[in-house]
């Protein structure tokens, strides 16, 4: 099984994105960014859009689409995060995608 970028909810089901966000990203956001973005990854996808919880509203930008690399798997939510909010997410894919990259 795959493992995620990020957990959105603690054990109780309660929203943790409001704790998750942070400026760690920034100096790595545009490659985290395209990374995730490569259709190839997608394996699964619905035509309903993403709800970004922290604005409060719908985004006509991302469906909701499950990504995954073989090793780690990630959302159209998780895409919305990391680009709108620079939501924290796990420092070993962040790693992954800088040697790829490098």
């Amino acid at each position: 099984m795959a493992k995620r970028i990020t957990e959105q909810c603690d054990e109780f089901g309660k929203s943790l994105v409001p704790k998750m966000i942070t400026n760690d990203l920034k100096e790595h956001k545009q490659a985290v960014l395209s990374y995730m973005k490569r259709r190839e990854f997608a394996i699964w996808a619905s035509t309903a859009k993403v709800i970004d919880h922290i604005g409060n509203e719908e985004n006509e930008k991302y469906c909701i689409i499950t990504y995954s690399n073989g090793e780690y798997e990630w959302t159209g939510n998780d895409i919305l995060y990391v680009e709108k909010y620079d939501m924290k997410i796990s420092e070993d894919f962040v790693n992954r995608i800088e040697s790829q990259n490098a």
